[in-house]
């Protein structure tokens, strides 16, 4: 294991975390931005296309916060207690939750002109984007569970192959086949139906990237081993635009197999991303102005996830019916709305008493 160089960003941060941290929410940004899925009938298929490019190119967003915070809360190294985490980050990830929950339901509510139940229904189920709170939370409230496993390496490295198989290699290798006019079709069906049952890891593709995240910064890869995961973070990039382009060939829409969180494909861009930021920043020491930038928006990236959607909805931009322009539209406006997003974020951090604690 690499000795932890001195390269904080802050009193408690790493300037290579932080950086993904913001590019993991630049990201998100860009997915929500993406107007794949508003894309009306007249749409060429090139634009469709363009847009699934751009779909597969940011669909590694939401497992980058997952392998972050794994990174982070599953160190042995680093204190922890059961009071901090009801205290502290439990009950911050609850405020945040309720105050923007109630926030979009009444924005939907007035907008729609419906009353209190729908009011109710839609603070308790939260926005659709709200989904990552509640992972978090159960990430959190797993913690005391979780982290005697992390200091446990044979453990830890069981747990990883185990589900690299069980959901991620296995089940993906069967939806290949299924996507082609194979033969005896049902059987395939039936096997992959079984594999779901046996799959201990259903569902939880968070835990997994969560440990993922611990491991590949206790043991970063290096030489031939860093080459060969960014290798096959461009091969999952590579297969996720040919084998998602041919769905929208075919059918005019992506099933979203090849670009889901829980996907090979993802998967390997993902751990690629993590594993290139560690090698070019984990013993880097930018200057202070830089990691001095990087760290706030970073410590704004929640506010941003929080904060986005609520913009999209009300000034949700147009975009032309080119594949080149339209590509290029998507980051253009995922910058512009996580730029604005994080200034929202940072300005409600300043609120007094409730800031810190709502974005």
């Amino acid at each position: 294991m690499r000795k932890e160089a001195p390269r904080k960003s802050g009193a408690t941060r790493f300037f290579e975390l932080d950086a993904m941290r913001v590019l993991a929410a630049f990201a998100v940004v860009c997915l929500h931005v993406n107007p794949l899925g508003r894309l009306g009938e007249e749409a060429s298929l090139s634009c469709r296309l363009a847009a699934n490019a751009m779909g597969c190119l940011f669909s590694f967003g939401v497992p980058l916060f997952f392998m972050i915070s794994g990174a982070l809360l599953l160190d042995p190294a680093r204190p922890f207690s059961v009071r901090d985490l009801f205290s502290r980050r439990l009950s911050r990830l609850l405020t945040s939750f309720f105050f923007w929950s109630a926030l979009y339901a009444l924005a939907h509510c007035l907008l729609y002109g419906k009353g209190k139940w729908t009011f109710l229904n839609q603070l308790i189920r939260g926005h659709y984007h709200m989904w990552f709170v509640f992972a978090i939370v159960a990430l959190y409230l797993a913690l005391p569970l979780l982290r005697p496993v992390a200091a446990d390496r044979q453990a830890t490295d069981y747990l990883l192959c185990a589900g690299f198989f069980l959901s991620f290699l296995f089940p993906r290798a069967l939806m290949l086949p299924l996507s082609f006019p194979v033969p005896h079709r049902d059987v395939l069906e039936s096997l992959q139906s079984t594999l779901f049952q046996l799959n201990p890891y259903r569902g939880l593709f968070s835990v997994y990237y969560f440990f993922l995240g611990w491991r590949l910064r206790r043991d970063p890869p290096e030489g031939k081993m860093a080459a060969l995961l960014c290798l096959s973070g461009i091969l999952g990039l590579a297969l996720a635009l040919v084998l998602s382009g041919r769905e929208i060939a075919a059918a005019g829409v992506s099933a979203g197999g090849y670009t889901e969180n829980n996907s090979l494909c993802v998967l390997a861009m993902t751990a690629a991303v993590f594993s290139f930021f560690q090698s070019c920043f984990r013993d880097a020491a930018p200057r202070e102005e830089i990691a001095r930038r990087i760290s706030a928006l970073a410590g704004a990236s929640y506010g941003v996830y929080l904060v986005h959607p609520f913009l999209l909805e009300r000034f949700l931009p147009a975009f032309p019916q080119q594949p080149v322009l339209l590509a290029l539209c998507i980051p253009f406006w995922g910058l512009v709305f996580f730029s604005v997003s994080a200034a929202v974020s940072l300005l409600l951090m300043r609120l007094p008493g409730i800031g810190r604690r709502i974005v």
